[in-house]
């Protein structure tokens, strides 16, 4: 799927490089990182690895979570087939890169690669001064669907309180442009306290961060994550 957010494809030659052109390129590259989605197809990974061989550069398998943690940690347990796409390109990566010393214990169980990584870095949060008034606005960020239940989706009820009244919910639904039904149920919920609903899909990371400077709130729904950014970039 082209247009999953969490499918990124980068190759670091300080330029990044859209996956669905990368065969055309005739660079050479130094390292690849794949940041793996699931639960999908093996196309993208195929992809990935083919474009490796092609640009001649060594293979780095980003690792947020592993299905043995996510279904030992998680109240939402998956089908543990869903994780064999990663196993596959991540046991045909030179080096395994992990986002916690947590995370690699399990990765350590889970994969099949013999080097791991974790160096604890500095997070890039935006240390700007603030420089805009915080207008009546909630962000949340979420996906819907009976896989994304942990995403916090079903939750969206706790924001309708009078508390809220005359502010306006931001959400924006990743990639996904909702279907009018769940648009109009969600708009139904928060209509008698007078919460106004704006739904935002595909918006850019510039997009995203200036709504965040203008929100007086961040909703952060998820229940379970290997690693929740917004929170962080708030």
């Amino acid at each position: 799927n082209e247009t999953n957010s969490h499918m990124a494809l980068t190759c670091f030659k300080n330029s990044k490089v859209n996956f669905k052109t990368i065969s055309t390129q005739t660079s050479s590259y130094d390292f690849g990182i794949i940041i793996p989605n699931g639960p999908g197809s093996y196309d993208f990974y195929n992809l990935f690895l083919d474009n490796a061989i092609n640009l001649n550069h060594k293979n780095i398998f980003y690792n947020f979570e592993s299905g043995n943690w996510w279904n030992a940690q998680s109240p939402y347990k998956k089908d543990i087939s869903l994780w064999d796409p990663w196993k596959k390109v991540a046991k045909l990566c030179d080096t395994i890169l992990s986002i916690s010393r947590t995370g690699n214990q399990w990765a350590k169980e889970f994969y099949d690669n013999q080097d791991f990584i974790y160096e604890p870095g500095p997070i890039n949060i935006n240390h700007e001064k603030p420089n805009l008034v915080k207008s009546k606005k909630v962000f949340i960020m979420s996906r819907f669907g009976a896989t994304s239940v942990h995403k916090g989706w079903n939750q969206l009820h706790l924001l309708n309180t009078k508390v809220l009244s005359n502010f306006e919910i931001i959400l924006n639904t990743g990639n996904v442009n909702l279907n009018q039904n769940i648009k109009n149920n969600i708009f139904n919920l928060f209509s008698k306290n007078e919460i106004k609903v704006t739904f935002r899909h595909s918006i850019s990371e510039k997009e995203k961060k200036q709504l965040m400077k203008e929100s007086s709130f961040l909703f952060f729904a998820t229940e379970f994550e290997g690693l929740g950014m917004p929170p962080l970039e708030a």
